[in-house]
């Protein structure tokens, strides 16, 4: 238990305004808690290997990738910076990328419906 508290103060002690607005919402809290404890409830090599993951060589060039794909960067993200989204837009041939320029990593929370409606279009 300890480990998921401290985790969850380290994770809102980082994150832009923005996201601890969103995060804070009552209904948000609850779920962000049980993501964290899902997250390591196998311990932190999962949470690390996404580090690893994210810096290394896929395998394959993205400019090979043929289906749409829909990038939602926030600005304020300090999760996935802004310029990793660009790099995304700028290599892969067929997206769309719709930039929040007030919203952070979390802004999905806040903005479900609009991101889903514009995956069925």
């Amino acid at each position: 238990m300890q480990d998921v508290e401290k985790a969850a103060q380290q994770l809102m002690d980082s994150i832009p305004y923005a996201d601890k607005e969103i995060l804070y919402e009552p209904k948000n809290v609850e779920n962000m808690v049980l993501s964290i404890r899902e997250g390591f409830r196998q311990g932190a090599a999962g949470v690390a290997h996404d580090g690893i993951l994210i810096t290394t060589d896929w395998g394959f060039e993205l400019k090979c990738i043929e289906p749409r794909i829909d990038i939602w960067p926030g600005k304020l993200d300090v999760n996935v910076p802004i310029h990793a989204a660009h790099y995304l837009h700028a290599q892969i041939p067929y997206n769309r990328c719709y930039e929040f320029p007030d919203k952070g990593h979390f802004f999905v929370l806040d903005r479900w419906a609009e991101v889903l409606t514009k995956l069925l279009n």
